[in-house]
């Protein structure tokens, strides 16, 4: 074999460990797989009461993916307590919905307290690890609650047994 064959053949060696990209020895690109989410529930209801409702979500993600995720929701509501529990690295979490407390009937002397509106929201849980994301939709019902049977002391004047709320007089008062 020549001299010059054998630099032939050294040069297109060398070429070739030097090119990257091709025949899928050189630089290699990763593809972001994606997250997926899914909700315990497609609904909660709470009530002005106080009351709280959750739902819990779970994630599925790429073998190997250890990115820490959270979880958002949005839009945000009116005196709504919202507590989210991020999975983190794991694969589930959740959210509670708590309302602010009971509205009084007015005149009734109970201390007003306030409370989310009530009605009917649509609202999108995020998940995202700071790389790829997913959304899942929620409706959150609010049912209206009131404070029902306070007690009222009768006046001296008013005799009788109280039955809901309604006094009934004396025999004598006829």
């Amino acid at each position: 074999m020549s001299n010059c064959f054998r630099l032939f053949l050294a040069l297109i060696f060398c070429s070739i460990e030097f090119i990257p990209g091709c025949g899928g020895g050189g630089s290699s690109t990763s593809s972001t797989q994606p997250i997926t989410e899914s909700l315990s529930a497609s609904s909660v209801t709470v009530y002005q009461n106080g009351t709280s409702g959750s739902v819990n979500v779970t994630i599925t993600r790429p073998a190997g993916d250890t990115n820490d995720i959270t979880l958002t929701v949005a839009p945000t509501i009116s005196l709504m307590n919202v507590t989210i529990q991020s999975p983190g690295a794991g694969n589930s979490g959740s959210v509670t919905f708590a309302t602010g407390g009971p509205v009084p009937l007015p005149g009734q002397g109970i201390p007003a307290t306030a409370s989310t509106p009530s009605g009917t929201y649509n609202l999108t849980i995020t998940a995202s690890d700071g790389t790829t994301s997913a959304s899942a939709l929620l409706t959150l019902t609010v049912g209206v609650a009131a404070v029902v049977g306070s007690s009222v002391e009768p006046s001296p004047r008013q005799q009788g047994t109280q039955i809901l709320g309604s006094t009934l007089g004396d025999a004598s008062e006829s």
